[in-house]
């Protein structure tokens, strides 16, 4: 994980060795200042929190920050946006100005997984499938599609037993990579024959594989493993002989709880209840992970609901562990939604701390009804009138949200008024904005329900002729590229041409990645040819990722072997590690004995073979979305939690 990140940053030779992230595949997931930096007091400790756990093991210390890095650039950013209300204390962070042109950037890496619906694309352009919908959750197999992602055989024949091997290795890039990417490709029935491996990867001398085995172990959904996770999340003794005899850090016990969350079973609940409840908050993560797991389950939600509201009323508690309870009660659908007077009055609250204020307002997005006009007030007004630039972003997003839930209800009484108000709201925040920093995220806010609204629909076909002025018009490429996301959800195919034509005209990387993108996701295909090329010779490493995700958002496989190729050839481990993860976001089984190989070849280097099995958890997952998403959809990033950070982390 990002631990080691450090150790190659102090050797001066970390961008020479890595272009970002670490072995589990660390993703870019916007501008560096974007999310607060994790200080305080280290786990069971009380002196300087380096990010290391107190088991002894290898590991390194974090980044400062607390994360791994990210790509450079983004134009300027700050943290915050304005002084905290009523002099409150908000969790050590002081906002600061009110510049963040490149903040949307984080949003969308870390929300965009169901929209663009990557694992589906490849399978759409060969079958009939028909949509899916918006967040499908952990565990919902793609396989047995028309798709030429590896087979069930393969899995088991090639992949798999890879990765088990892999598990052997002497170090931990290798090591981390592969126990996450056996519990991202193997389903409950599969994972049996590996939970031994991964109960015996616990004991492994570097601290980052027990953490990635946790999460293995809930992947999986083994029922059997659910004694081990809770062992491991209350430190006890038998928790700590399953791993290396010492103290469990905070880290990896927030794991097993995120873990006991994967799996589902309503025997965990009172578990993790009991630890949200009665944990210090000087033990950030185990708390806040407990919270955040309580989101995860389908079952004895009235039951969370209830635990999680009366833990809201607990106005003593650390400011960034309380933040994660509006965002675990938005996961709880319909349940939840008797919480919503609670969050709209913290919400709006002159002392609430911003940390807390600004999840309830993504929470608001999620459980209130379009309806309520009270909800709907309050949002318009922080986007008018709060000093504080993520409170109106998230405000904006939450509009958005309830501009979804109107259009897919349109035919219920009263609705539609509804949501031609949202639509012409949204439109204004848009042309006039209050604060000009807030219209590259009202580009995306349009997108997101303009894809709801009927392809003929008037309020539609408005919302993508003034994003497409400005995408025309505008000269910033962050702000451009925040144009061409919006023309993208909303599915506009007749504006391919011009996003292609800007792409040909070689704008700088971060609008050349988003560019890409968009028209993979307006499925417009003269560009593949283009994209084809370009992500052979695209020396960005965020935007060759990018264009390989437009190029699988086309369904366009054809690149696989040039890279496939390209990888073979590589001489440095930036190389390596680029065509590793654009083979994986393209997806295409040929590319597994490539991959193999490179995971058995003992010569190259621990990160490119750590890649190599990020790239074939990629290539084999078994869900619909990304492992994580249930996890960053609508994730509150403002947050100073390490272990939803690192997760967040993880491609």
């Amino acid at each position: 994980m990002v631990k080691r990140i450090a150790t190659w940053m102090a050797a001066g030779v970390l961008f020479a060795l890595a272009p970002e992230g670490f072995s589990h595949g660390g993703q870019y997931r916007g501008p560096p200042d974007t999310v607060p930096p994790v200080d305080g007091p280290g786990p069971n400790t009380g002196g300087p929190n380096t990010g290391g756990p107190n088991t002894g093991k290898p590991g390194g210390p974090v980044t400062p920050g607390g994360r791994g890095p990210t790509t450079p650039g983004g134009g300027p950013v700050t943290g915050g946006g304005g002084p905290p209300r009523g002099g409150v204390q908000t969790g050590g962070r002081k906002p600061r100005g009110a510049e963040d042109v490149g903040g949307w950037t984080f949003w969308w890496e870390i929300n965009k997984d169901p929209y663009l619906d990557l694992r589906h694309a490849l399978a759409r352009q060969r079958a009939s499938t028909g949509s899916t919908g918006i967040l499908t959750g952990i565990g919902r197999s793609v396989r047995g599609v028309a798709t030429n992602r590896p087979s069930d055989e393969m899995i088991a024949s090639q992949i798999a037993p890879a990765l088990r091997a892999a598990l052997k290795a002497n170090d931990a890039e290798i090591v981390d990579a592969a126990a996450l990417s056996l519990g991202r490709i193997l389903d409950a029935k599969q994972g049996e024959a590996v939970l031994d491996d991964l109960r015996a990867t616990l004991k492994s001398p570097f601290a980052t594989a027990c953490q990635a085995s946790v999460l293995s172990m809930g992947l999986l959904q083994r029922r059997e493993a659910i004694p081990d996770l809770v062992e491991i999340l209350r430190d006890s003794d038998t928790g700590r002989k399953s791993t290396d005899g010492g103290s469990v850090d905070t880290v990896t016990r927030g794991f097993a709880a995120i873990a006991l969350g994967m799996i589902g079973d309503a025997a965990s609940v009172p578990v993790l209840i009991d630890v949200a409840k009665t944990t210090d908050d000087s033990q950030r993560d185990v708390r806040s992970s407990a919270i955040s797991a309580l989101g995860l389950f389908e079952d004895d939600r009235d039951a969370i609901v209830i635990a999680l509201t009366e833990l809201l009323r607990d106005e003593s508690m650390v400011a960034d562990i309380r933040g994660t309870i509006p965002i675990a009660l938005s996961r709880l659908g319909s349940a939840a939604e008797p919480a919503v007077p609670q969050l709209l009055k913290l919400a709006s609250g002159k002392r609430t701390a911003l940390e807390v204020a600004q999840s309830c307002l993504i929470a608001l997005g999620r459980i209130a009804s379009p309806v309520d006009a009270e909800v709907v007030k309050f949002l318009q007004k922080t986007i008018t009138d709060s000093n504080d630039t993520h409170m109106r972003h998230f405000a904006l997003m939450a509009l958005a949200d309830l501009g979804v839930k109107a259009a897919r209800t349109a035919e219920e009484p009263g609705t539609k008024p509804v949501l031609a108000d949202l639509c012409k709201a949204l439109l204004q925040h848009f042309r006039e904005p209050e604060h000009q920093v807030d219209q590259p995220w009202g580009a995306i806010a349009l997108g997101i329900v303009a894809r709801e609204l009927p392809d003929h629909d008037e309020a539609r076909a408005t919302m993508a002729r003034v994003v497409r002025e400005k995408f025309e018009a505008e000269n910033d490429p962050l702000r451009r590229a925040a144009c061409a996301i919006g023309l993208g959800l909303m599915r506009s195919n007749h504006d391919g041409e011009a996003m292609l034509d800007a792409l040909k005209d070689n704008p700088p990387a971060q609008l050349r990645g988003y560019l890409a993108v968009a028209l993979g996701m307006v499925d417009y295909q003269p560009a593949a040819d283009f994209l084809r090329a370009q992500v052979l010779v695209e020396r960005d490493e965020k935007a060759r990722m990018q264009l390989a995700t437009g190029l699988g958002l086309l369904g366009d496989t054809r690149a696989v072997p040039e890279l496939v190729e390209a990888l073979e050839a590589s001489t440095t481990l930036t190389e390596t590690v680029s065509y590793s993860r654009a083979i994986g976001l393209i997806g295409d089984a040929s590319a597994v004995p490539a991959l193999v190989g490179l995971v058995n070849d003992a010569k190259r280097a621990g990160v490119a073979r750590g890649f190599a099995c990020v790239a074939l958890g990629l290539l084999a997952e078994k869900s619909e979305m990304y492992w994580n998403t249930p996890l960053s959809v609508d994730a509150n990033y403002r947050l100073a939690i390490r272990a939803q950070q690192e997760i967040l982390d993880i491609l």
